[in-house]
This record gives structure tokens, sequence and C-alpha cells, in this order.
């Protein structure tokens, strides 16, 4: 009930300062949901859209709204998306793209849970759990010393 309550921030946001970006979309009935673009570093919501397919024809729509308010990322952070990279892309051919780790852990566990019984699905099963605690430098060099094991 608090949040309800709360009565959004109007003042105008420099879109030209942010340089990190991270986009997502949820599904609110397939295949249209709200689409969202949150500036990763200050944690505040940039623009969102209702009604947003994953498609190129609505992504551009989206990213056009961004980029004509002065958005001009360095890199974000997607569910990996193929549409997606590929507008990001066109509206900021030198953007750096990354995947979501959730979005990583997810699918790979989905993997894991069609093909259960494999040693190799076990194995990552159990590195991917860990994906998300990886904090450090030292953490980043044991994940990966462990995929490749």
């Amino acid at each position: 009930m608090y949040w309800l309550q709360q009565t959004p921030n109007k003042e105008p946001y420099d879109f030209s300062e942010v340089k990190h970006i991270v986009i997502d979309g949820t599904f609110l009935k397939r295949p249209r949901g709200i689409y969202a673009a949150m500036d990763s570093e200050a944690h505040k919501l940039l623009y969102a859209a209702v009604n947003v397919r994953e498609s190129a024809k609505d992504l551009s729509a989206f990213y056009t709204k961004l980029y004509e308010a002065g958005l001009y990322p360095e890199s974000a952070t997607t569910d990996g998306n193929t549409a997606q990279m590929k507008q990001l892309q066109l509206f900021c051919p030198e953007i750096k793209l990354q995947r979501c780790i959730v979005h990583v852990q997810r699918q790979g566990l989905c993997w894991c849970r069609r093909n259960p019984k494999r040693t190799d699905a076990k194995h990552l099963r159990e590195l991917l759990l860990t994906l998300t605690e990886v904090k450090t430098k030292e953490d980043s060099q044991r994940f990966i010393k462990g995929f490749y094991a």
C-alpha cells in the first residue's frame, strides 16, 4: 500500500548522463507486455511502455523514444532476445551488450531439467546455481574454472 501512495518524481531526467542501462520486459498477455529501460547505476526507471511486442517494429518505436530523449548508452544488459539486440545495435552501433545472469541461469537450468540424469547436466546445474553469487574477480575465475572442468 505504501508504494501506491507515493507520488512519482516528475523532475526532468538527463538521459545524456546515462551510460549503462538494463532493458527487460514481461508478458502481460502474450504476445504483448510491458517493456522498460532502467539506468543501471542510479536504479531509476527511464521509460516504460505497455502493449509492446518483442518485435523489430515495436522495439524500434521504443528505442526511438529513448534516442530522441538523448539516451546514447555505452552498454545494455538484456535478456538475450535477438530482435532486441539487433534494434539496440541499430540505434547505438558502438553499444556493448551483455546478457543478464538471471536469464543465463534460467535458460541453463531449463536445459538441465530436460536432461536431469545426464552427468554433464548435473554438473552444470550445480554450477549455474552459484552464478548469481559471483561478486568478485576471484569468484568469477572460480566459476569459469568450474565451467571448463
